[in-house]
Parts: structure tokens; C-alpha cells; sequence
């Protein structure tokens, strides 16, 4: 079975004046080419449910596997990620921070970055049945591990709950916020319903890797269409030589 690179993406938006995460964005042509050229080169998107049930024993994977994820919520998805994956008839994993819907990135603000507007309800919804994931991201974009123990699981559970009253199906797929997790927020992630979750560790996946601590090769402002595919040769070769 392929090992499975898990692609992390942030703002598809052009650079706006003032923001203090320039990283984040990738332009929407940039990201379009990404799209066309993985599958040009005979890549599939395939969604982490999609990887979980492989892992398990369950159907396989195609021969070149790659799953989309996008951390944060941000309403340009709707114009600027649904349709260019539905049109290739791929899913992405749109991983929500369920108590900021139709609001703002606040987490982002308070440290001086400038206002990007987030999905709205009907906006998650409308992507769900294009055939997006729907994962968790928090209440809040919490930093988890700063949290008690109750409020921890607020987070969590609150938020899994929310989105899927919304969707109307189970969200088993979660993303730690800022990439903050320890050994206590794994396992209380897994025990609020999650079956998989994303970390901002680099490599690949297989079925040894924890399911609640998945890696994910970090796609950026600066990278173009031959620098993912030599983050892609980079992680392959390392896992390999592991």
C-alpha cells in the first residue's frame, strides 16, 4: 500500500497589504496548477476517511494517493477551492472552526493580522455536497494543550456535535489548532468521536502511523508547482530510508 502524502493548505487568496502570516497564502492560479499537474501526473485525491478505511483493511488506495486539507475555514473556499477540486471530481478536507461560522479569523486578529471573512453555515453545507470533508478545527481555534481538562473537552465535542447537526452525517476527522498537540489533547480528541486527526508534523502516512497524529507536507505561499513536487520526492525518499 502507497504511503499517503496529506497536503496542507491555509488562505487561497492573493497577498493582501498587512497580514502577519504571508505563508499562508497560496493564489488561486497557483493552487489551480497544483491541481492540474498532480493530476497530469496521475496523483488521486482521496479523502482521510478514504485513507482510515484503506488502513483498516478496507478497499484500496489508488496508485498515487494525495489528500487535500485546509486548515482554518476561510469563505474564498467557496469560490476558490469547492469548485476546482469538484471539478476534478476530487475531495478536499475542509477542517471548520464550528463556533466562528460567517465570522472572522479572531485567533488571527488578535495578533494584528488582517480580518479574512469564514464560511457560513449554508457555505459548509454547499461544500459538503460537493464532496468535501468536513472536519473539526475546535470551538475557537483554541491552543488545546493550554486548556482543562473540561474545557479541552468542549472544544472537541461541542464542535464535532456542531458540525454535524449541520451536515446531517458524522465528522470523524479533526485538525489541532496552530499544530498544538500533546499526549492528554490525542486522546481526548479520540475520545470525543474522532477517528483521525492532523498535526503539523512532516512526512507521510501509513498504516504503523497514528491515526490521531497524522503528518502533512505544509504547502506555502512560495510553493510553486516543481517545489511540492520535490516536498513529494523529499518525504517519499525519507520515509523510505526510515
Amino acid at each position: 500500500m502507497p504511503r499517503v502524502p496529506i497536503l496542507m493548505y491555509h488562505r487561497i487568496a492573493p497577498l493582501p497589504a498587512g497580514t502577519t502570516v504571508p505563508n499562508h497564502y497560496v493564489h488561486p492560479a497557483r493552487f489551480r496548477r497544483h491541481v492540474t499537474a498532480l493530476a497530469k501526473t496521475g496523483h488521486t485525491a482521496v479523502s482521510t476517511a478514504q485513507v482510515l478505511a484503506a488502513f483498516n483493511g478496507g478497499p484500496g488506495l489508488p496508485a498515487k494517493p494525495v489528500v487535500f486539507t485546509f486548515d482554518d475555514g476561510y469563505a474564498h473556499w467557496a469560490q476558490d477551492v469547492v469548485p476546482v477540486l469538484a471539478a476534478q471530481g476530487w475531495p478536499g478536507t475542509l477542517f471548520i472552526v464550528s463556533g466562528l461560522l460567517g465570522g472572522h479569523n479572531d485567533w488571527d486578529n488578535r495578533n494584528g493580522d488582517v480580518r479574512e471573512p469564514l464560511m457560513s453555515a449554508a457555505e459548509v453545507v454547499a461544500a459538503d455536497r460537493a464532496g468535501m470533508e468536513i472536519g473539526g478545527h475546535s470551538v475557537t481555534h483554541a491552543r488545546l494543550p493550554n486548556l482543562n481538562d473540561d474545557d479541552l473537552r468542549s472544544e472537541l465535542t461541542r464542535c464535532r456535535e456542531t458540525l454535524e447537526a449541520l451536515v446531517g452525517h458524522e465528522v470523524r476527522s479533526f485538525c489541532y489548532p496552530y499544530g498544538a498537540v500533546d499526549r492528554r489533547v490525542r486522546d481526548a480528541a479520540e475520545q470525543a468521536g474522532y477517528v483521525c486527526a492532523t498535526t503539523v508534523a512532516k512526512g507521510l502516512n501509513d498504516s504503523q502511523t497514528d491515526r490521531m497524529l497524522w503528518r502533512r507536507i505544509n504547502v506555502r505561499r512560495d510553493t510553486s508547482t516543481p517545489v511540492l513536487f520535490w516536498k513529494l520526492m523529499r518525504e517519499r525518499l525519507r520515509s523510505t530510508a526510515r
